[in-house]
């Protein structure tokens, strides 16, 4: 099972058509919204959008969707304070028996997993917004293994999540 994974393009539908056509062989596409204006979701078979805290459009506030046998949740974040921490989140993910949560609105890509439940904010896939991650991007989930990808080019951006290695001042210096 392929599952696309973008959040907050807003107005940038050219790039979430771009991220859909590149990857034609998916088998959902989920946006965690601030969309910012109506995308065509029913030319694309399961396409799904919930509502962000800049969309105006009648998309739905959160879903619960049953794919393989796991229960997703997804939705935008601003309503659960993702911005200070998932532990809000964390406890309506639990009340709804979630085995994923797929949300955005920080614009910072994550996967972290609390007490078997897997978080995945995909970042932005137009305005990174910093931290670790400063490039465009989207995530695929498959098979349980979720991975990242640079919104315009498709490559990898993996690497990126890598812890960097501290060397010393006096090391870079000399060698030493």
């Amino acid at each position: 099972m392929k599952i696309i994974i973008m959040s907050d393009s807003h107005l940038k539908n050219d790039t979430v058509m771009s991220i859909i056509a590149h990857h034609p062989d998916a088998d959902y596409y989920i946006h965690c919204g601030d969309v910012g204006k109506p995308i065509d979701q029913k030319s694309i078979p399961h396409f799904y959008i919930v509502k962000g805290n800049n969309d105006y459009s009648d998309f739905p506030k959160e879903l619960l969707l049953t794919i393989d046998h796991k229960q997703f949740f997804i939705t935008h974040g601003d309503a659960y304070q993702v911005d200070l921490g998932l532990d809000e989140l964390f406890h309506a993910a639990q009340k709804k028996q979630a085995d994923y949560v797929l949300f955005g609105h920080t614009h910072h890509p994550c996967k972290q997993v609390i007490d078997s439940i897997t978080f995945i904010n995909p970042g932005s896939v137009t305005f990174p917004r910093g931290g670790q991650i400063f490039v465009p991007c989207y995530c695929i989930l498959e098979n349980d293994e979720a991975h990242f990808y640079h919104a315009k080019t498709f490559e990898t951006i993996d690497h990126l999540f890598e812890p960097k290695k501290r060397t010393s001042l006096f090391k870079r210096l000399f060698g030493k």
